[in-house]
């Protein structure tokens, strides 16, 4: 697989490299589905024409500086570049999104922006919007392309009669529905991070657990266990994550997240393990002694073992 050549824009209007370009304009958070047949329908286009392929997309998120939330996405920046990336984009512009970038106007937005990139083609969602307050339309992107450039506005991707969204996607990770997503996102949600030292709880109870430290904001799936797979370098491993506060040691501080890895020996701290969520074992709760505890967690083990291996 080619690597995707990354160019920042920073300011409009954009005075950086450009060529003849079939673009797919959005945030995708998630790249799911939908996302993956705008971003193709551009990827078409271009090798359809003998041009380069591109995706405009946006960094912060830009309802952390629209609405001032900080909430947590489905896929931080660097997922979200590999996602793209096996689409078989050839190029990814991302704009830095601050207060002055969300004041742009639509028409600004298409003079600054996209006629400097070289664009011949724009694929979006049926429902974009873009510029100021949102003011600009896919329509209003189609109209004001004419002689210009022409626009693909792509229709939504259903599950039987639900659209597929982001924020579709969120509620059902939220609620630990995690097998339920991978359909809609065509992989699994997934998290990536440290393993560092935690309280080795796990190891006093006879299942040595990785402690998970994410330096990304990740969306954490409702607390529970989890089947799950463990990507470490090169090689898979199954295994058991934990989502939570351990509330048989009286709960934690705040939520951790640690994985016990199947028929994996070794010392994993200061590793970078992936971890992707393929279903739910069960709701975390408090038991009444750690023999409970530990028969709980052979149980658990036993049923993702019969699930995964």
């Amino acid at each position: 697989m080619k690597s995707i050549k990354i160019i920042p824009i920073q300011t409009a209007p954009y005075e950086g490299e450009r060529g003849e370009l079939s673009l797919a304009i959005g945030n995708f958070d998630g790249v799911h589905r939908g996302h993956q047949a705008v971003i193709r329908e551009a990827v078409r286009f271009a090798r359809q024409e003998g041009i380069s392929s591109g995706v405009v997309t946006f960094h912060p998120h830009p309802r952390t500086i629209v609405l001032g939330e900080e909430a947590p996405v489905l896929t931080p920046l660097p997922d979200k570049i590999e996602l793209i990336e096996e689409l078989g984009v050839d190029r990814l512009y991302l704009i830095h999104f601050n207060k002055e970038f969300s004041t742009l106007s639509p028409s600004s937005f298409i003079q600054n922006i996209l006629l400097p990139l070289g664009v011949r083609h724009i694929a979006v969602g049926f429902d974009f919007r873009f510029g100021h307050k949102g003011e600009g339309t896919a329509n209003f992107l189609r109209d004001a392309g004419k002689d210009r450039f022409s626009v693909s506005i792509v229709a939504p991707v259903l599950d039987g009669e639900e659209k597929i969204s982001s924020s579709l996607i969120r509620s059902l990770i939220l609620e630990g529905k995690v097998e339920e997503v991978i359909p809609y996102l065509n992989h699994p949600h997934s998290i990536r991070g440290e393993v560092v030292h935690g309280e080795k709880r796990g190891r006093l109870l006879g299942f040595p657990t990785a402690n998970l430290h994410c330096r990304e904001q990740y969306l954490l799936p409702a607390s529970g266990v989890y089947g799950v797979k463990v990507k470490h370098g090169e090689r898979f491993y199954s295994g058991v994550m934990n989502i939570g506060v351990k509330p048989t040691f009286q709960g934690e501080a705040k939520t951790t997240a640690e994985v016990h890895l199947l028929d994996m020996e070794g010392n994993l701290y200061g590793e970078e393990l992936k971890v992707f969520f393929l279903f739910r074992i069960r709701e975390e709760r408090r038991f009444p002694s750690l023999e409970a505890l530990k028969d709980q967690i052979a149980s658990d083990i036993q049923f993702a073992r019969e699930r995964l291996l």
